[in-house]
């Protein structure tokens, strides 16, 4: 019985994790937009950009890969440098590309976030959460999931799985009939 409450609390965590996030995702994009509503009038708007790191954060918890936005600057002399600026380092800056990648990504963080509140009800996604676990715990490291390793180390993970549910079905059985009852 202790599983079933363990697993609740797991799918309640995750629940509430998601929510807290998608709502300030909800804040932080108001102020962002009011950021810009008070530079166009002109206005004290200084106080805002002390949310940067909040925001990065945000966008790094929904995992929301960053663009680069490609610039051309003036060097003088008939010169000009290509650069390219990364648009989350600069997201209160009034440049018109910038800003529209910024709004593209707090509308994709809404997104991740609200598809993650209601995959921790979906009985599809912990199964194929245990059924890939080793290549879930690769990524969750930060390595590369499609390589040659991660498909054996996923195959071994298989066959020895199988081999633990024939040697240990009858304990497998009373378990199940256990959290039934």
């Amino acid at each position: 019985m202790i599983y079933i409450y363990v697993f609740l609390a797991i799918i309640l965590f995750k629940t509430l994790l998601n929510i807290f996030r998608y709502f300030n995702n909800e804040y932080l994009y108001k102020k962002w937009l009011e950021y810009f509503e008070k530079l166009l009038k002109e206005e004290e708007c200084a106080k805002y950009i002390s949310y940067t790191h909040a925001i990065q954060q945000n966008f790094k918890n929904a995992n929301v890969s960053e663009p680069c936005v490609p610039e051309i600057e003036p060097m003088g002399w008939g010169y000009a440098a290509r650069v390219t600026i990364k648009a989350f380092d600069n997201i209160f800056t009034n440049n018109k590309r910038n800003v529209q990648y910024v709004n593209n990504a707090f509308m994709e963080a809404k997104g991740i976030y609200r598809t993650r509140i209601f995959e921790a009800f979906n009985p599809w996604y912990w199964i194929k959460l245990v059924l890939f676990l080793p290549k879930n715990i690769i990524s969750y490291l930060g390595l590369e999931t499609n390589n040659i390793h991660t498909r054996i180390f996923q195959l071994l993970f298989w066959i020895v799985d199988s081999i633990l549910v024939v040697v240990f079905k009858d304990e497998i059985a009373t378990f199940i009939k256990g959290i039934l009852k």
